[in-house]
């Protein structure tokens, strides 16, 4: 996203009122104190504002989250008569496209940041990817209308998504998400990533020599909520414990348990984001 006209236009007039803010001291001393003042009074968390340490999206990230967070003080400084600030940097500091266009920008790389934090995590599953993927294209597919990014911008960055899920959605993850008890009923697969999904419980059946077809019969069941499924209690449990624990101690008695089980404890190891 950071790659897109708009928002490196976006950037370089951020990075030169950080700079132009740094690089003068009474102005850099009078952001300091005023922003000390404010997180005493719990009314903003930083005292500096900084510059991206690196081209990638964290540190364009980082300096619209300082910027945001000194913008009142900005905002004050640019009307003070007592301080001299030149007329470009004041009008961008005063112009609220710039300010709508931060706010908008910065949320849309918090998603991001978001979703790359939740498949680092040690506790992230294999199911969750799908549902990590399913929720940040419905976030940003939804802010995306009000950013700075024009129409042609936002496509590139909903197929930029898209290429991303294609490499990183794997049949494994698939299967991992139809089986995860807590997404039973979500349609959010397409019919190719289904069929790859039963894919890859037919070959572990087989692995496991276990009845393919009693295996896929079980799911069925599972996923009409039928049979051993067809109480609420059932399903209200998988809230309170792992889905390869639910597998194991609720539904070892279905031919469906072991292949559930063994695909559901393989840890998340996606690192594509």
């Amino acid at each position: 996203m950071v790659a897109q006209p708009s928002i490196k236009a976006l950037c370089r007039r951020a990075e030169q009122v950080v700079r132009y803010v740094r690089e003068r001291e009474i102005l850099a001393e009078t952001f300091r104190c005023w922003q000390t003042t404010k997180v005493r009074d719990h009314t903003s968390n930083r005292t500096t504002l900084v510059l991206p340490t690196s081209s990638d999206w964290t540190g364009v990230l980082n300096m619209f989250s300082s910027l945001l967070e000194g913008q009142s003080s900005l905002q004050e400084m640019a009307v003070s008569p007592a301080l001299n600030v030149e007329a470009s940097i004041r009008a961008t500091l005063q112009e609220s496209a710039f300010w709508k266009g931060l706010r908008s920008s910065h949320n849309l790389l918090y998603l991001i940041g978001n979703s790359i934090d939740y498949m680092k995590r040690e506790d992230a599953v294999l199911s969750g990817v799908v549902d990590m993927f399913s929720q940040i294209r419905y976030h940003i597919g939804a802010s995306l209308s009000g950013s700075v990014l024009h129409s042609a911008e936002q496509k590139a960055v909903m197929a930029s998504l898209d290429r991303c899920q294609e490499f990183c959605v794997k049949p494994i993850h698939a299967a991992a998400y139809m089986l995860d008890p807590k997404h039973v009923g979500q349609q959010t697969l397409s019919g190719e990533q289904i069929n790859s999904a039963y894919y890859v419980i037919s070959n572990l059946s087989h692995h496991l020599n276990l009845d393919e077809g009693k295996v896929l019969g079980s799911f069925a069941r599972f996923s009409a909520k039928q049979g051993l499924w067809r109480g609420a209690g059932i399903w209200s449990s998988c809230q309170h414990v792992s889905a390869s624990t639910w597998w194991k101690g609720l539904c070892s008695s279905e031919p469906l348990s072991a292949v559930a089980s063994a695909i559901l404890q393989i840890p998340s190891n996606n690192r594509c984001l």
